[in-house]
């Protein structure tokens, strides 16, 4: 089975249908990007970058939720030449 990341900033309703959806296809590794303190995002883009580090041989694919700056790490990560 793959696996895929899944980037969002809250669980709500629809992301649980789309995780249940997706969970029957692929294997899926969470990733919250918490938006509520904004004075961390900087600490956070770089977890993000440790994340994608560690996790590197265990995802296919990487589905964000919601656009913004918090994805600019999983862009930059996908283009790195």
């Amino acid at each position: 089975m793959q696996n895929l990341i899944y980037n969002f900033q809250k669980e709500s309703s629809f992301i649980k249908k789309d995780r249940e959806i997706l969970g029957k296809k692929y294997g899926i590794i969470d990733f919250i990007f918490p938006s509520d303190k904004k004075i961390l995002a900087p600490f956070y883009l770089f977890y993000q970058l440790f994340f994608l580090f560690i996790k590197w041989s265990e995802y296919k694919a990487i589905l964000s939720q919601i656009a913004g700056y918090h994805i600019y790490p999983f862009i930059t990560f996908i283009f790195w030449p």
